[in-house]
């Protein structure tokens, strides 16, 4: 259902509103809330954790959130970050997928939903940072309706951020102003400054700001992994899910090569300073010649928002229980009809693209002599790709860490239009993860439905304790470098192998030589 946003709703700047009929009131630092009551959870939508930054805090670190006076509505979602709205129906990924609403620069509200009628105070903290490549998405988004996952006694959060250029625009005139000398990491930032809002506020709602799970997917999972190494994130939550996840995709530019793309992006535009790119109105930024992507606008070393990789040995972690994976067919959605479609004829070729001296040894196990194995094949590479980067990123942190990783493969398909086709595609896994099993066009089955109720359980063993296990759930190992055990998570859910051991020592021999794992 589309959500008509308010403008006097939406921003900080509008008079809070006095409360005609009671919903649930609850006061934070800043003033009193009102949310709106479904069934047996509270929600509180919109709640502004911010300044909005526009004008001249456009590229600014976010500034704390101004107070009202009297009762502000907390009954619907802010506006979503600006961002180029995509087809709500595009490939793998319909509706529920998409954002909701009205797009803003005014944008930096979080939503919560508690459980009303919980016995329990100190409730542990889901705190929720959507996907979309840095560039779209957006806390409204359907499949993140947190409702469901309350009800079993967690508070759950969900943030926007800044997206593409207005999150990750890099500049020298903006590291010059800035007092780290560096600039960019500005969605990073928002993130560090939702989790203090929550710190500070959560125990209002009935949570506990001492234990929080930082969790999310995709870009999500890269921004958790990002917060497990960034000095201000420090003593903020206690956990980290990051699904989609772990390992994948590591590779994170440069502050000199963001600010040069920075200077690119100022001379597209026609900029001649920092305070003319200010001045463009932000629909104009977005609409250029080049389309925002996430290869473009993203996390960067800066050396002080986030000083090193997430990825190398170089960040400073903080330590935190982990839980990580994928899915089975995460390439699908971004291969489209070529998905699964690789010919015999092409498979030595992408295996010596993708494995090079040792693409004679990866031939020997990935080998074909009709189109339809090469096919297969093909997805087997993405998936196993994906596994092997989880491995390495496992064992490289419990080299240091004293806690446990539970690693996990999701493998059911989500029933829906070309379902075959898309398998259990990039964020199939999330409807399962918050119970929203009800989106036109797809019917779902009581295998569905006890998939989601296996998932809820297991994600909020592991938000509530730090391990997944519990009665009547299949038995989740710890992640052993040594003898690497995975949950599989589908129609039968159970415990495997990594991977099979040839496949494993292929893909640590090709990084040991210098070889990168990029998934997609």
């Amino acid at each position: 259902m589309l959500r008509l946003l308010c403008a006097a709703i939406c921003t900080i700047a509008a008079p809070a509103v006095e409360a005609s009929s009671a919903g649930p009131r609850v006061t934070v630092e800043n003033g009193t809330l009102e949310g709106k009551a479904t069934g047996d959870v509270d929600a509180f939508l919109g709640v502004p954790y911010a300044t909005p930054p526009v004008g001249s805090l456009r590229w600014r670190p976010p500034a704390l959130a101004k107070a009202w006076h009297g009762v502000r509505k907390a009954q619907a979602f802010g506006s979503s970050c600006m961002q180029v709205v995509r087809d709500r129906l595009n490939g793998a990924w319909s509706a529920e997928y998409g954002i909701e609403g009205s797009v803003s620069e005014d944008c930096l509200y979080l939503n919560i939903w508690r459980p009303r009628n919980s016995a329990s105070r100190n409730l542990p903290v889901l705190f929720w940072i959507h996907g979309g490549g840095y560039v779209q998405g957006s806390g409204a988004v359907p499949i993140y309706d947190g409702a469901a996952l309350a009800r079993r006694d967690v508070i759950v959060v969900n943030i926007n951020y800044r997206l593409n250029l207005f999150g990750f625009l890099s500049h020298p005139e903006l590291s010059r102003e800035s007092p780290t000398g560096s600039s960019g990491n500005y969605g990073l930032q928002d993130q560090v400054a939702a989790l203090k809002w929550v710190h500070a506020n959560i125990g209002a709602f009935g949570g506990d700001a001492d234990n929080v799970t930082v969790a999310g997917q995709s870009a999500g999972a890269g921004s958790v992994l990002a917060l497990m190494a960034m000095p201000s994130a420090r003593g903020l939550f206690r956990r980290a899910i990051a699904q989609s996840g772990a390992g994948l995709n590591s590779m994170a530019p440069s502050r000199t090569e963001m600010e040069e793309r920075g200077v690119k992006f100022a001379g597209l535009m026609g900029a001649r300073s920092l305070a003319e790119l200010r001045a463009f109105p932000a629909e104009a930024l977005l609409n250029t010649p080049e389309p925002p992507t996430s290869r473009q606008w993203s996390p960067s070393i800066d050396g002080a928002v986030l000083p090193a990789s997430p990825h190398s040995a170089a960040a400073r972690y903080q330590d935190t229980p982990v839980l990580t994976g994928l899915n089975a067919d995460e390439g699908s959605g971004f291969q489209g009809e070529r998905y699964g479609k690789l010919s015999a004829a092409e498979l030595p070729v992408r295996l010596k693209a993708e494995f090079g001296t040792l693409s004679e040894k990866a031939g020997n196990i990935y080998r074909a002599r009709t189109d339809a194995e090469a096919g297969s094949i093909g997805k087997d590479l993405i998936r196993d790709e994906g596994l092997a980067a989880t491995y390495l990123w496992a064992r490289e942190r419990l080299r240091t860490s004293r806690f446990p990783i539970f690693v996990y493969l999701f493998s059911h398909v989500e029933p829906g239009p070309q379902s075959a086709l898309w398998g259990a595609f990039h964020s199939s896994e999330i409807p399962y993860l918050f119970n929203v099993l009800d989106a036109k066009g797809r019917t779902f089955t009581e295998t569905d439905r006890r998939i989601a109720d296996e998932v809820g359980k297991l994600w909020v063993n592991f938000i509530k304790t730090g391990d997944p296990n519990g009665p009547g759930l299949p038995a989740w190992p710890k992640f052993d470098p040594d003898s690497p055990k995975i949950l599989e998570i589908g129609d039968r859910s159970f415990e495997r192998p990594l991977l099979p051991k040839e496949k494993l020592e292929l893909y640590i021999e090709h990084q040991a030589n210098g070889g990168r794992i990029t998934l997609f």
